[in-house]
């Protein structure tokens, strides 16, 4: 982790931020002591569906998977 004064904080900040996002941790520090930390951001991982795996399954070994759930054949399309 590369620790780094205020002062050089400010003037390299765009830098910095750079860093942080390619992945590296940065100490920001003040007087010496640890003030603040730059880290990347964690990515946002699609929200779980709790069944959604067993409903797949069941649906592909009953054959119905190869039915759009979204579409309806006995409706005619609209011009």
């Amino acid at each position: 982790m590369r620790t780094v004064n205020v002062h050089e904080a400010k003037t390299k900040f765009s830098r910095l931020i750079d860093a942080a996002h390619a992945g590296e941790a940065i100490l920001v520090a003040k007087d010496g002591k640890p003030w603040a930390r730059l880290v990347p951001l964690e990515t946002d991982r699609p929200r779980r569906q709790p069944g959604l795996q067993l409903l797949r399954r069941s649906l592909a070994a009953t054959g119905a998977a190869s039915a759009s759930p979204h579409r309806c054949a006995a409706r005619p399309s609209t011009p």
